[in-house]
């Protein structure tokens, strides 16, 4: 990264490996490792020796785990449950060995699941379900998720660039307008001009159906509960009070 870093103040780390991860089977071996862990390293070494000022990276609210009982506040014991997320905390902790004592700042974003126009990432499969025209039995999930609006995560990574007093932390990334999975699937797929089609099918019985499928994960993505505090974020990028963070919304 020689060429590309000579003269930059501020780098924004957003690349990372995400495909399936069934097709890997050792985290030690795999893709996740050499690009997402090793790769990350490599690039905090050499803007460190280029004399970058900061470096923001983004990871993933994936190293809490899959569901929440309350709210994740920065900080609280990670669980991540696949490669990905693993390979996302393990470059966290490889940036603040090296750059908490250094000259080049550092900021982790942990961020919700984007969701806007042309997601082909945590949306993908439902939107190429509402493309079908499927219908989906999920009108009746009540569960809450946290998301960011790739309006709202562009706002937030543009503010850590210009404000220099935004350094050496880590915060969550959300909207803080938690969704119900079929609230989040009628914003998306008006974004991408869709119309989905759902219908009420009870909860308990989908949860079954999934672990029966051995689909486990992605059960609990469309059905449980999963919430992170991003208060710290409104304190350090819209200096919003701690105290007064429940009232306020982005």
């Amino acid at each position: 990264w020689s060429l590309v870093l000579k003269n930059v103040d501020v780098v924004v780390h957003l690349a990372s490996h995400m495909s399936d991860m069934n097709l890997e089977e050792n985290y030690e071996k795999s893709e996740y490792k050499k690009i997402n862990e090793e790769g990350t390293l490599n690039l905090v070494r050499q803007s460190m020796d280029h004399g970058i000022k900061k470096f923001i990276f983004l990871s993933t609210i994936g190293v809490y785990g899959t569901k929440s009982i309350h709210p994740f506040k920065y900080g609280d014991k990670e669980n991540p449950s696949n490669f990905y997320s693993e390979s996302k905390l393990k470059a966290e902790k490889h940036i603040y060995n090296l750059l908490s004592c250094s000259k080049t700042k550092y900021v982790i974003i942990r961020s919700a699941a984007v969701y806007g126009p042309n997601n082909k990432g945590s949306f993908g499969p439902l939107l190429r379900a509402i493309n079908l025209k499927l219908p989906l039995p999920l009108k009746n999930i009540r569960n809450k998720r946290s998301f960011i609006s790739i309006n709202s995560l562009t706002t937030v990574i543009k503010k850590c660039i210009e404000d220099n007093s935004i350094a050496d932390i880590g915060f969550n990334a959300s909207d803080q307008l938690d969704k119900s999975t079929p609230e989040i699937i009628e914003l998306t797929s008006l974004n991408n001009n869709l119309r989905p089609i759902l219908f009420n099918f009870p909860p308990y019985l989908l949860k079954i159906m999934f672990k029966l499928f051995g689909m486990q994960i992605i059960g609990s993505k469309l059905l449980d509960n999963f919430q992170v505090d991003s208060s710290y974020m409104n304190k350090f990028v819209y200096n919003i009070k701690l105290n007064d963070s429940s009232d306020k919304k982005l």
